[in-house]
């Protein structure tokens, strides 16, 4: 990477603390109606732009970083810019999972799913704080048609030691047909001590009956014929 202007380094230090801290606008004339454009999605916009015109930095990487890293910076503002100058970010991702603030590492979590790199999903399943852990959870449940041991990673959730973290895997765990899920859920439901647990697991379990009659055992929850 080529080492920019210091002109260069001023404006994109000038447009990331628009995207990171401002929260004005303008309403903007459409053909039928208005709209609104705020500062920081235009900041958002215009270092895009920057980059592509004159190529990203090694030292545009550690403005971004540093900005990022700002214990005044608010997490929605992280995760939105990271996903608007996602071309750039995917390669500044893994230095921001060892973030000391756990809110900047779920804002990174969130910001997953557009950059998509299942890795750092997996790798947040083991973040030392809850919150970011129940954001991986989330965001492997809805991208888990593209990871291949999403199902696996989910059910290692049900042990973890956060009661969040337990009932978010319990709800994400798929055992309609699944012989693994069906057995982790049904040991979760023998053994969780958490009462508010136990009921979302009995309730899934009952609306699956509900709909497709499976029977439910002690050790497993299998699919039976309804009888007509």
């Amino acid at each position: 990477m080529d080492t920019p202007r210091a002109s260069d380094s001023d404006t994109v230090a000038a447009l990331l603390e628009t995207a990171l801290h401002d929260t004005g606008g303008e309403s903007v004339e459409g053909a039928f109606v208005d709209h609104w454009v705020s500062n920081a999605s235009a900041a958002i916009n215009a270092l895009d732009e920057l980059f592509r015109e004159r190529g990203f930095t090694n030292a545009d990487a550690a403005l971004i970083t540093a900005a990022i890293r700002d214990p005044h910076a608010p997490a929605e503002a992280v995760t939105r810019l990271l996903i608007g100058i996602k071309r750039w970010t995917r390669e500044i991702r893994s230095s921001l999972s060892d973030d000391p603030r756990p809110e900047i590492r779920a804002a990174v979590a969130r910001a997953d799913p557009s950059l998509f790199d299942p890795a750092p999903w997996l790798r947040d399943l083991a973040d030392a704080d809850p919150h970011t852990r129940r954001e991986a959870i989330r965001i492997i449940r809805l991208y888990q048609s593209q990871i291949d041991d999403a199902q696996a990673r989910l059910r290692v959730a049900l042990d973890d030691p956060d009661p969040g973290v337990r009932a978010a895997a319990a709800d994400a765990i798929d055992f309609y047909r699944n012989e693994p899920g069906a057995a982790a859920l049904a040991r979760r439901l023998e053994i969780e001590p958490e009462h508010g647990i136990r009921k979302t697991i009995q309730m899934r379990i009952a609306d699956r009956i509900a709909r497709e009659s499976i029977h439910v055992g002690a050790d497993t929850i299998e699919a039976r014929p309804v009888r007509r």
